[in-house]
């Protein structure tokens, strides 16, 4: 059976791959772009590729537009207004709404219908974006990089500190994603950040460490003006026995920690 054809004698895999060569160079003469774009089938590529040049389309316009004219410019009840069992209805339409326009609002953490109500309708509303509408394309916004949740990001900072040197995998090349101050005070003697990894391999080496069970916080605190903070609470991991049954140990844990000038906390001193 004979392939079907144009006419022109092209199968229709060889089309699709004339029309995503000529997109590539669109792009290269339009834009600059140069390259590969997908290692996929060619249908995909081709979807792809005017993903791609329809984007940048846009984008070379360099057209603005505030969050508020994005979604209509509908009328909106202040929150100061609104009963309280009000809130969730309204928030539920707004977000909606939000997302019927290409805009979704994503959060770390929890936190009250009203906080983000108001924080929608009062902040996110005049921010400017670019005016780029694509079909399927969203742009994502984090509440938090409006207003930092400094609690979750020290706990979540501890955490992985800890995760790194008592999970079973270990490798030491991760050490350096770990968020540390240029010295830390490791049990009352202060380390860089090489000597601290050396100690932390030496302690890996005697307990065989396999994971962590409890990581429990008690008091987490920060002073925004002084740039530092702190966390203490209890740590549960368990361990390789010499009967090669697990072991687990408990102990607490207090760690101090300063505000980088990027916004991150980093780990100055470490009780353990």
């Amino acid at each position: 059976m004979k392939n079907k054809d144009n006419g022109a004698g092209l199968k229709p895999e060889e089309i699709r791959n004339v029309e995503n060569e000529l997109i590539k160079a669109k792009l290269k003469s339009e834009f600059g772009m140069m390259g590969s774009y997908s290692d996929t089938d060619l249908q995909t590529e081709n979807e792809w590729l005017n993903y791609i040049y329809e984007w940048e389309r846009q984008f070379a316009v360099k057209k603005k537009i505030k969050v508020y004219d994005r979604i209509g410019k509908p009328d909106l009840i202040k929150f100061e207004e609104l009963a309280s069992h009000e809130v969730n209805a309204e928030l539920e339409k707004l977000l909606f709404l939000f997302e019927e326009n290409g805009l979704i609002l994503d959060c770390v953490c929890e936190y009250e219908k009203g906080i983000i109500y108001k924080f929608l309708t009062e902040e996110l509303i005049h921010e400017e974006i670019d005016d780029i509408r694509i079909e399927g394309m969203k742009t994502h916004f984090i509440y938090e990089e409006f207003h930092p949740n400094h609690k979750y990001d020290i706990e979540t900072t501890v955490e992985e500190f800890f995760k790194f040197f008592l999970e079973k995998q270990f490798d030491e090349k991760q050490f350096q994603f770990v968020f540390l101050d240029d010295s830390i005070q490791y049990n009352g003697i202060e380390h860089t950040n090489d000597e601290l990894l050396k100690k932390l391999v030496k302690f890996r080496e005697i307990v065989k460490p396999v994971g962590i069970e409890l990581l429990e916080f008690y008091k987490t605190e920060f002073d925004l003006e002084k740039n530092n903070g702190s966390s203490e609470g209890e740590l549960t991991y368990s361990v390789n026995g010499n009967n090669r049954n697990q072991a687990h140990i408990s102990c607490g844990f207090k760690i101090r920690l300063k505000l980088s000038n990027y916004g991150f906390w980093e780990i100055s001193e470490v009780e353990f």
